[in-house]
């Protein structure tokens, strides 16, 4: 084959198959889904943040809380400052309350509280950021009660929307 009978090298371009288009098309598909995962995790971290965040800092208070209220011998029994608008406790409920804690005396010792953020958003009656937090007390006369304190944040800040004591006897 002499240099003039070979075929010229536009001829091999031709003759070769275009470059697919799916490689590309698929590359782009997976880097919007891989963006799509990035949000969707960093808004998790964001939300579970924020809870952990809330649960951490209602430990504290909620012993001041328990100190402070089983001290006073309960919640003033109108108006107290502690108590969020619309809380939970009723009027009955508090009073039933301030005459358990009157009987007790104060805390002699308060194990350290555990707390549970959750959030509730929609169409609920009740929405905003929620911490329930249960702790041990020792009160005077050997009672041991368990106490639940349900706290909700309004406004900014943080105040009693549920407060409850139980016997921890073991029937």
């Amino acid at each position: 084959m002499t240099p003039s009978e070979r075929p010229k090298l536009e001829v091999f371009h031709r003759l070769r198959r275009p470059p697919s288009r799916l490689p590309k098309a698929l590359k782009i598909a997976s880097l919007v889904v891989l963006g799509l995962m990035v949000l969707m995790f960093a808004g998790c971290a964001w939300l579970f943040g924020g809870l952990i965040a809330n649960s951490l800092e209602r430990v504290e208070p909620t012993r001041a809380l328990i100190l402070s209220v089983t001290a006073q011998r309960g919640f003033a029994p109108v108006g107290d400052p502690r108590l969020a608008e619309g809380a939970q406790l009723s009027p009955e409920a508090l009073t039933r309350l301030n005459a358990g804690l009157a009987e007790t005396g104060g805390a002699l010792f308060i194990s350290k509280p555990s707390c549970t953020a959750h959030s509730s958003r929609g169409a609920e009656a009740r929405e905003g950021d929620f911490v329930t937090c249960l702790a041990q007390a020792d009160f005077l006369n050997n009672v041991q009660r368990s106490v639940e304190i349900v706290w909700v944040r309004q406004r900014g800040a943080w105040y009693v929307d549920d407060f409850s004591m139980q016997d921890a006897r073991a029937e």
